[in-house]
């Protein structure tokens, strides 16, 4: 498994949002700047956690983005499915000796995910 940069920033900024927010819009240049992120790299990813209902975003000279999940109902399996939804699924063309091995840590990685929420991983 290889955790791309794509789902590195999300659970970045995700962290950084749920620090930062309450109910106020969090600035998209807060939450990429606070990391040195790429601006319109993390505008990319936002619009995938937005698409997914993961986060809400808010337009205007005091919009931003606010989590629409509370930060324990979150889990790491839902921003990495929205993030790279087939970058942790077993390929159809893999090899048939392997793919019994390959779906069950497959099914143990997704099961470790779906039980972290955001917040069992925000720094101490």
């Amino acid at each position: 498994m290889r955790i791309t940069k794509w789902t590195e920033y999300a659970v970045v900024m995700l962290q950084r949002l749920a620090t930062c927010s309450g109910s106020v819009p969090v600035p998209m240049r807060t939450l990429a700047e606070a990391d040195k992120l790429p601006q319109d790299f993390a505008e990319q990813i936002m619009l995938k956690l937005r698409r997914a209902c993961i986060v809400k975003s808010t337009r205007g000279a005091k919009g931003g983005y606010v989590l629409s999940i509370p930060v324990g109902a979150l889990n790491m399996l839902q921003v990495f499915d929205a993030v790279e939804p087939d970058n942790y699924l077993v390929s159809l063309t893999t090899c048939p000796a392997t793919v019994p091995m390959l779906v069950s840590l497959e099914t143990a990685m997704r099961n470790t995910l779906a039980g972290m929420t955001l917040e069992s991983t925000m720094p101490s």
